[in-house]
């Protein structure tokens, strides 16, 4: 009939175009790997990729047996699939990888096992990265442990002026002076309690997790950072992506929910009677990251197909568990209850003793008892051990109040997913069925050298003229 000769020539120009598209990218990889004159011959390629990327993808690389496309990089490591195949071109380039064109078009990347040796001895750079970061590590260590030792020499400088003052008063032999009680500081005694040097050795003996009372100081007023930040984000993408390939590269709105933001009001108003999602945006994030696309079957349901996760290099799909994956709550801080104990002691004692001293420099009196004795610095630094007291009590509180919030509201997400998770795990029968619906859309195309049509190995010339030439005739005749 008609209508199937229009189907199937439409079908022969698809497939047309598909080598077309093929055989320009096949020209485009070959240009890509010739060198440019114009650049030194040692530049690395990789050094343009932010390192956070090239890590994970280079560990994608070698979980996926060091042969991979960049669907299975974008799903194994969690990277948008722009920023994957970016990575994919410039570790292959560096490291002399083996590029495979498939007849659809798809790309094989099959790296050698010494890549990332491979990678590195073309950049410095890079070969110096692991030194960059474990300077990093000490330099933050450093400015920890120097702000909990600001906290011992605050104490030592307003215990000495308080002494001072209390030895000049008229009544030398009252254990009170000036209202002030007389404080005892010996320096021994604490470098016997904190600056003991085989403390940091029994403290990994003991516990390789906890960190030591200086650091401690730094925790309980500045807090350890996000516990999520760069974790939660690389597993939950890494999780979401495993899983819609697993499936064949098909997934609803319902199987996305459990990998992202919603919360319990927003899921809840976007979910009908029957368990189904009809207010899809909160999904925009995934199909952005991952190249989804909406299909809508005869029955009007939505799934969504992520072309470039169907095809792959693995012959069996890794095995995925369907699971939320949830953020961690945040935490005032890590330390022990006996360090923020001492801390909160010693930072108490360091607030009055503060308040003591600001209020005797009020009297010039005792203004030129410090200034005789040489301690004039003392009052040059009163702003700042202001500052450093007053900090112990604001700084917490307010980290306190803005934790509290960021709390509530990872509560609320994590619930929304463990519902979301919990509904495709035991789906109703409106939702089962949206689910099997995307069955016919799902696919897995196994990408593999041995029906490549073109390889970096291979010595065959492309004009790309020529080849276009070609098949614009042939596309030509077929139309006629």
């Amino acid at each position: 009939t008609l209508s199937s000769q229009m189907r199937l020539r439409g079908a022969a120009r698809q497939r047309t175009w598909q080598k077309l598209q093929t055989t320009r990218r096949v020209v485009a990889i070959r240009a890509s790997l010739s060198p440019d004159p114009s650049e030194r011959p040692e530049q690395s390629a990789s050094e343009s990729i932010p390192t956070a990327v090239r890590d994970v993808v280079s560990a994608s690389i070698a979980s996926r047996s060091y042969a991979l496309t960049v669907g299975d990089a974008a799903a194994e490591s969690g990277v948008p699939l722009a920023e994957a195949s970016r990575a994919l071109s410039a570790l292959a380039l560096d490291s002399k990888a083996t590029l495979s064109v498939s007849p659809a078009g798809e790309i094989l990347y099959e790296f050698p096992r010494n890549f990332k040796e491979a990678v590195a001895a073309r950049s410095f750079r890079i070969r110096m990265e692991p030194l960059l970061k474990k300077s990093s590590i000490v330099a933050a260590y450093l400015g920890r442990v120097t702000f909990g030792s600001a906290l011992l020499v605050s104490l030592a400088t307003v215990a000495l002026a308080l002494s001072v003052l209390s030895s000049k008063s008229n009544d030398r032999d009252s254990r009170y002076s000036s209202g002030h009680p007389r404080m005892y500081f010996s320096v021994i005694d604490w470098w016997w309690y904190f600056g003991d040097p085989y403390y940091y050795r029994r403290r990994r003996v003991v516990d390789p997790q906890e960190m030591g009372f200086l650091e401690s100081i730094y925790s309980c007023v500045f807090g350890d950072g996000d516990p999520n930040e760069d974790v939660f984000e690389q597993q939950r993408w890494n999780a979401l992506g495993r899983y819609i390939q697993s499936r064949g590269g098909v997934a609803t709105a319902e199987e996305l929910a459990p990998f992202l933001d919603a919360s319990t009001a927003e899921l809840g108003a976007a979910t009908d009677s029957n368990g189904l999602v009809v207010q899809e945006s909160f999904v925009l994030p995934a199909l952005t990251r991952f190249g989804g696309e909406p299909q809508v079957d005869a029955t009007g349901n939505i799934v969504y197909v992520f072309e470039s996760l169907q095809s792959t290099a693995s012959a069996r799909p890794l095995p995925v568990p369907y699971d939320a994956v949830l953020e961690k709550e945040w935490k005032l801080t890590r330390a022990t209850t006996p360090q923020k104990i001492l801390v909160g002691l010693l930072a108490a004692a360091n607030l009055v003793g503060v308040v003591a001293l600001s209020v005797s420099l009020q009297n010039p009196r005792n203004l030129y008892i410090l200034t005789i004795n040489g301690l004039q610095g003392i009052v040059g630094a009163m702003p700042f051990l202001q500052a450093y007291a007053v900090s112990f009590v604001v700084i917490p509180l307010i980290r306190w109040a803005g934790i509290q919030r960021k709390n509530a509201a990872i509560a609320d997400r994590n619930e929304a997913r463990m519902r979301a998770a919990e509904s495709v795990m035991r789906p109703t029968p409106s939702l089962r069925s949206k689910i099997a619906s995307g069955v016919k859309y799902a696919q897995a195309v196994l990408v593999g050298r041995d029906d490549a049509v073109w390889d970096t190995s291979d010595d065959r010339t492309f004009d790309d003229t020529l080849e276009r030439e070609r098949w614009d005739r042939i596309l030509n005749e077929r139309q006629r």
